[in-house]
């Protein structure tokens, strides 16, 4: 995960500036941050509500650090992928200021219940039967289509291929792109 959160510390103003450059109509990018962990991280969720404030986001997205649950079980790799979403839905997406409006999530594991993983992680998943909150792709894909977010699912590895295909069956503007490695 260190290498996502670094990627995410290295990126985010090239996102910003890539989107700008795409469509000079674009005078605004607002970006918010839902980082999260697992289900029995202590700081389970780090959010910063969307702005256009460099500094802000600058300064968020640097204090970021991967962390290890010390209690953690270590075979445990799936991560609380439908507890940010929920979060990430949280989040003040105000229609009346902006008409595109775009979660990308990026991350190296998958969401917590074998439904979701590879064959080789369905042993090691502490929560294999799912969200212990009953949050599925499911529930959540509705969410992102009544508020229009188009989702972008940034594959690091094949360990989100299954998340990926499962919300496209619900939600057709959820897309996924490959992200290179060093």
């Amino acid at each position: 995960m260190k290498e996502t959160v670094k990627a995410l510390q290295d990126q985010t103003f090239h996102l910003i500036d890539g989107m700008k450059a795409v469509d000079p109509a674009i005078r605004t990018v607002r970006i918010g941050v839902v980082a999260y962990r697992d289900l029995n991280d202590k700081k389970r969720f780090e959010i910063l509500p969307f702005t256009d404030e460099r500094d802000r986001i600058r300064d968020f997205v640097t204090s970021l650090q991967a962390s290890f649950n010390e209690g953690a079980n270590t075979k445990d790799i799936p991560e609380d992928v439908f507890g940010a979403y929920d979060q990430t839905l949280k989040l003040d997406w105000n229609t009346a200021i902006t008409n595109a409006r775009i979660m990308i999530h990026i991350a190296d594991a998958p969401p917590h219940g074998t439904y979701y993983q590879p064959d080789d992680f369905k042993e090691r998943d502490c929560f294999s039967k799912g969200d212990p909150h009953g949050l599925t792709h499911d529930n959540l894909m509705p969410r992102f289509q009544a508020l229009g977010i188009d989702i972008a699912i940034g594959q690091i590895n094949f360990c989100q291929s299954t998340l990926i295909k499962r919300c496209q069956k619900v939600y057709e503007r959820c897309r996924s792109f490959a992200l290179p490695r060093k």
